[in-house]
């Protein structure tokens, strides 16, 4: 399964977590901590300072079942990846 939105008012962040719940039909505080994965505040930070700029950026990582992908448009990219079973508790 592939899926793709573009952040807007909210931080890539929350809005990586939100699409990530949604796809996996839970609340976003089910998931493991993003912390835990990628550091959410440089996350936010390069996506806010990339957005209307000239350079290009693309952020790739590995989250829940996912791997993910942002772009300093704000695109959010998610490929659901084949890996073992995760438990949300």
């Amino acid at each position: 399964m592939s899926m793709q939105s573009t952040v807007h008012q909210v931080p890539a962040s929350e809005a990586v977590v939100e699409r990530i719940a949604k796809c996996e039909g839970v609340e976003p505080t089910e998931l493991p901590p993003l912390y835990e994965t990628v550091d959410p505040d440089a996350l936010n930070s390069l996506v806010s300072h990339a957005r209307g700029g000239k350079a290009t950026l693309r952020l790739r990582f590995r989250y829940f079942s996912y791997e993910v992908t942002v772009t300093e448009a704000g695109v959010i990219h998610l490929d659901e990846v084949e890996t073992s079973p995760q438990t949300i508790e």
